[in-house]
Formats: structure tokens, C-alpha cells, sequence
């Protein structure tokens, strides 16, 4: 496949492997075939190279890239500088696609050209949100689901924009949050980003498995680091706060002590321009 693809399908993962074929495989089967698949191998060793080989022998450009530590935010960062798809996908490696999801994601972005990305449907996690989304609603983190491996991104804009924040996400202190954020940032800057239903991803459910406490303390950091970063309102962030206590305590939110008080220390970690290493 001598083609420019059409997009790019950046997919960055560490400390897996049987995971990864039902994404690899939901590859193969795409009835678009102008995408080129962008790996940031994370692992110490070479678990990926026989998963890898059917999908390049089946003519798919497969970039396999190498990145020593553990950020998920920065090895998206680096696919995204070797992609030269005019779309950008961001799967997380143990989401998989349905055969026409590349189509209808390439097909739904050419019909409109005023957008600047368009956001999938996240089969698995409830009923298919529709609209254009709105920075206001946004702002009260009502602006409904985006989680990064349902956005579909104009390639120039993601990185006009400038990428992820390489200091939230998995890997960070800051656990969790880059996708807002990335999302945030674009509605700041005009974007015209739209829900699209017939572009389906599928992952297991969010809420299937509660997070163990330590997990749920580090995504709730990105949260919090979100109220700061963003100077999102004060009955945003009390809401938050107190949000959790409403769930039950192996809920999907995880422990309710452990959501509230990691949004508290990235709130105020955020603000105080804290830091911290890897974890």
C-alpha cells in the first residue's frame, strides 16, 4: 500500500499482549484500507513483533516506535508526529473497531469540512450521544462522553492544539483527564467538534470492574487537576468533590474517600503548580 492513508491509527501500549488482537484483528477486517497503524511500544521487550506481522503481510503500513517510560500522553504525542493521515484516531490497546468504523469516521469528516473532529460512539458505555459539542456544557463537565478512544481529529488541528498534556494521564500523578482536557483546550480555541453515531467504537463497559483504591486516587488527580488547569466554576468543583459520596463504595466511581480526596490533591496540586514524578 504505496497510498498517503487517510488516518492514522496511533496506538500506544505497555505490559500487554493477548489484549491487543481484538483491536489487531477489528484492523484487518476494515473496509477502509487507507489508514496506516502507528504503535509506541512502551514494553522492555518484544511481545509486539508477532502480533504485529500479519497485519503488515496484509499491506497495512505498520510504524512500530520504541519509548522508554511510561506515559500514555507522550507516546500519543509521538505517534501524533509521525502521522500522516489527515485523521488521527487514538484506540487504547485493548479497544477494538467495528469493520466499518475507519469508512464512517473518513466518510463523516469529508461531508464536513467545517469540522475539525468528529466523536464515535462508545458502544458499550450507554446510549449514543448526538450534537455538536458545546464549550459551555463543556465547562460544567456536562458535554457527555469523549473518552480519547472515540475521538476521530483533523490531524492539523489536534496539533494546533498542541497534543496531549504529557502531564496528565496513565503514567502520571496526574492519572487521568488528557482527553478533557484535549477537548477543552479545542472548544477554547473555536473548535467544531461533533457526536457521530454511526462511527462505533467498542471497549468493555467503564463500569464493569471498580478501580482498586490506589488507581481510583490517581485518576481522580487528573480531575481535579482539570477544575485548576481549566478555572472551571466553584459549584463545578464542590460538585465534584461531593459527587462521589453518592455512589456506592465499590461503585463505578471507585471508593468514595479515594475519588473525592484525589480531586482535592489535584485541584490544589494543580494550583500550587506541583509536579510530581511518575506513578
Amino acid at each position: 500500500m504505496d497510498e498517503v492513508p487517510l488516518i492514522s491509527v496511533v496506538l500506544a501500549t505497555v505490559g500487554r499482549r493477548d489484549e491487543l488482537l481484538p483491536l489487531l484483528r477489528s484492523l484487518g477486517a476494515q473496509t477502509q484500507r487507507r489508514f496506516e497503524l502507528i504503535v509506541v511500544d512502551q514494553n522492555d521487550d518484544d511481545r509486539l513483533q508477532p502480533l504485529l506481522r500479519p497485519l503488515a503481510a496484509d499491506g497495512v503500513p505498520v510504524i512500530h516506535r520504541r519509548q522508554a517510560g511510561r506515559n500514555l500522553s507522550r507516546a500519543r504525542n509521538l505517534g501524533l508526529r509521525e502521522s500522516r493521515g489527515a485523521v488521527v484516531a487514538f484506540p487504547d490497546d485493548d479497544a477494538w473497531y467495528e469493520p466499518d468504523t475507519l469508512q464512517r469516521a473518513c466518510e463523516g469528516l469529508l461531508q464536513r469540512p467545517q469540522d475539525d473532529g468528529l466523536i464515535a460512539w462508545w458502544v458499550d458505555a450507554g446510549p449514543a450521544p448526538e450534537g455538536l459539542t458545546e464549550a459551555k456544557a463543556w465547562r460544567r463537565l456536562r458535554g457527555g462522553e469523549a473518552s480519547s478512544i472515540t475521538l476521530f481529529l483533523r490531524t492539523a488541528a489536534i496539533r494546533r492544539w498542541g497534543g496531549f498534556d504529557e502531564r496528565l494521564g496513565v503514567g502520571q500523578w496526574y492519572g487521568a483527564g488528557e482527553e478533557t482536557d484535549l477537548v477543552l483546550r479545542a472548544l477554547a480555541a473555536g473548535a467544531c467538534l461533533r457526536h457521530d453515531a454511526a462511527v462505533r467504537v467498542r471497549h468493555a463497559s467503564p463500569g464493569s470492574v471498580p478501580p482498586a483504591w490506589p488507581q481510583a486516587l490517581r485518576r481522580a488527580r487528573g480531575t481535579g487537576a482539570l477544575y485548576a488547569k481549566h478555572r472551571l466554576g466553584l459549584g463545578v468543583v464542590l460538585r465534584g468533590l461531593a459527587g462521589p459520596w453518592r455512589q456506592p463504595i465499590g461503585g463505578p466511581g471507585g471508593p468514595a474517600w479515594a475519588v473525592s480526596v484525589g480531586r482535592l490533591q489535584g485541584w490544589i496540586g494543580w494550583m500550587l503548580g506541583l509536579a510530581p514524578g511518575p506513578r
